[in-house]
């Protein structure tokens, strides 16, 4: 699988965050996953562009990086937890949702 550049360095911000989340309190786990964030933006892993028109601005945000660089590590835990539970990817993705939404 070739892994794009931008999404490649996303994928790491999001492992990093979860790395530095597994430990401290509240407080300093919010910083350490901010700062882990704050590499998105330090990186220009994600466009921003602004156009202002008379009286109207229009914002248009490409995270197509963002979400690429998460569907690569998602994607493989998943395979992973089904093949380690016997199960398919779908019931995993099942049990995640119930997960999210209680």
């Amino acid at each position: 699988m070739h892994i794009p550049e931008n999404g490649r360095k996303v994928a790491h911000v999001l492992l990093d965050s979860v790395s530095v989340s597994q430990e401290g309190d509240d407080e300093s786990v919010v910083e350490a996953t901010n700062l882990a964030y704050q590499r998105l933006v330090d990186e220009d892993l994600f466009e921003v562009e602004a156009e202002i028109d008379d009286d109207e601005v229009s914002i248009t945000l490409d995270l197509s990086d963002i979400l690429n660089g998460s569907h690569i590590p998602l994607r493989w835990a998943l395979d992973q937890l089904a093949e380690a539970r016997g199960v398919s990817v779908d019931d995993v993705i099942i049990e995640l949702r119930s997960f999210i939404d209680s």
